[in-house]
């Protein structure tokens, strides 16, 4: 049996099954849609509002570091800073 493609993009190889969605996704794509799901929850939660300083307090694992990346990727964004960006559905 072929590898399968990424069920996201439809190109590269599938490198994992996303237990959340049984998605299997590209590594790409798989970062692409946890920080699409960060960025949701950021604004439909209105965590933040420009200018809030955030602390964060992690455990050290996997999971703490990547939402710790996530939200320094966005430092200066502010809520609204994928505005303009053209989703990956939209491109295929």
């Amino acid at each position: 049996m072929p590898p399968s493609k990424c069920q996201l993009c439809h190109t590269a190889r599938a490198i994992l099954k996303r237990p959340k969605t049984s998605q299997q996704v590209c590594k790409a794509c798989f970062f692409w849609v946890f920080e699409e799901e960060v960025h949701n929850t950021i604004v439909q939660a209105e965590l933040f509002q420009k200018g809030d300083q955030v602390a964060i307090g992690a455990s050290g694992g996997k999971g703490a570091y990547a939402n710790r990346s996530e939200l320094k990727n966005r430092e200066g964004k502010g809520v609204g800073g994928r505005e303009g960006e053209r989703r990956k559905e939209d491109s295929s």
